[in-house]
């Protein structure tokens, strides 16, 4: 399956790919203009941004991925790095499930590819090689967009399936927001966007809680 092709009077199309819940990829689509991934506190706007269902599939070039500098300094780019327990929130696009979507690699050499953040920095942590098929990344925190490597681990989809429906009625948990993930994740990017550094734990704070409108605050039994 090639990286990247062209069609007459159409724009580059490009094959979006991660290997998240046993490989699963993104539907080859139109790829709009992205610009430089955005740092700390600045997003890309929606429209810049690919929004497709994942499928199953195989073929991203991990290893020659990671071994693009420019790649990696993107990546790191848009990670809002915190406290080394804290929640490193993603600054970039989000897809429907909250999970963070970067574009690695380049155009000009065909090795543009549109990826899940967490499996690139969990790659640029432990290896090309680190995950095994049928092997995903989840997160410990329970947030999708979370690149703080303290706070994922690998295991199988059944996991975070037991996982999720141990948690999701918990009160107050990332699990239970009324807004979804999704919802929670634009809020706290808004908030960092608006913030200025001082005031930044406190607007990502404040964007938490209200996806808890009760104010209260159940811990889970394990």
């Amino acid at each position: 399956m090639a990286a990247a092709e062209t069609r007459p009077g159409n724009s580059s199309i490009v094959t979006f790919g991660s290997r998240m819940n046993g490989g699963e990829i993104w539907e080859p689509v139109p790829l709009p203009h992205v610009g430089p991934l955005p740092h700390c506190g600045e997003t890309d706007s929606e429209d810049e941004l690919p929004q497709q269902k994942p499928t199953r599939g195989e073929g991203v070039p991990w290893g020659r991925l990671l071994a693009s500098g420019e790649t990696v300094e993107r990546y790191r780019a848009a990670v809002c790095r915190r406290g080394l327990t804290q929640c490193w929130w993603w600054t970039g696009g989000l897809s429907s499930t909250a999970h963070g979507i970067f574009r690695a690699g380049s155009h000009r050499d065909g090795t543009s590819w549109v990826v899940l953040a967490h499996l690139f920095g969990y790659r640029l942590e432990h290896g090309a090689d680190a995950l095994q098929r049928g092997t995903i990344v989840r997160h410990r925190c329970d947030e999708p967009p979370c690149q703080n490597p303290a706070h994922w681990l690998t295991g199988e989809r059944r996991d975070n399936i037991r996982d999720y429906y141990a948690r999701r009625q918990l009160t107050g948990h990332a699990l239970s927001d009324v807004r979804g993930p999704r919802g929670r994740a634009l809020a706290v990017q808004a908030a960092i966007a608006a913030a200025d550094p001082a005031g930044r734990e406190a607007a990502i704070a404040a964007a938490l809680a209200e996806g808890n409108p009760s104010g209260a605050h159940q811990a889970p039994l394990f």
